[in-house]
């Protein structure tokens, strides 16, 4: 009998670790096909936000194998990756402005080391606009925020 994924907001782990997966790959499918290029996504907490996040993570990064046997698996140009940019806010401070800026430009420069890239730039909205465009530059495809 397959698991409750309870707390898990990762799919990758969800599908590691066998836990039950109500496939929502048909509407992910129609709003990526629909034209739209920018999505604002109002649930409420504990809701399943970030494990859609998640799935939209997969699919744009090509991890083909955990989406084997959904709706969407066979729809999905897999011969196309494209580089994710995934902001975890959990590991943003919010306590003042100036450690949003001082932990967002850190999680940015963290995310641009991992795909053996550096920022230069000081602030958090600067490196952002690097970042994406130092992603785009190496890889050749549009980047996914």
């Amino acid at each position: 009998m397959k698991k409750l994924p309870i707390g898990i907001q990762s799919f990758a782990k969800l599908v590691e670790n066998g836990c039950i997966y109500v496939d929502k790959t048909r509407t992910i499918h129609q709003l990526l096909t629909a034209g739209a290029s920018v999505y604002f996504l109002s649930r409420p907490r504990r809701f399943g936000k970030s494990l859609l996040i998640s799935v939209l993570e997969a699919l744009f990064s090509g991890k083909k194998n955990l989406l084997e046997g959904l709706y969407i698996y066979d729809k999905w140009d897999w011969t196309k990756q494209h580089p994710v940019v995934r902001i975890d806010w959990t590991l943003i401070s919010h306590a003042t402005p100036e450690e949003i800026e001082k932990d967002l430009t850190a999680h940015l420069r963290n995310i641009a080391a991992s795909c053996q890239l550096t920022l230069s730039r000081e602030y958090a909205s600067s490196c952002f606009a690097e970042l994406i465009e130092l992603l785009c530059e190496k890889t050749g495809e549009k980047v996914v925020v």
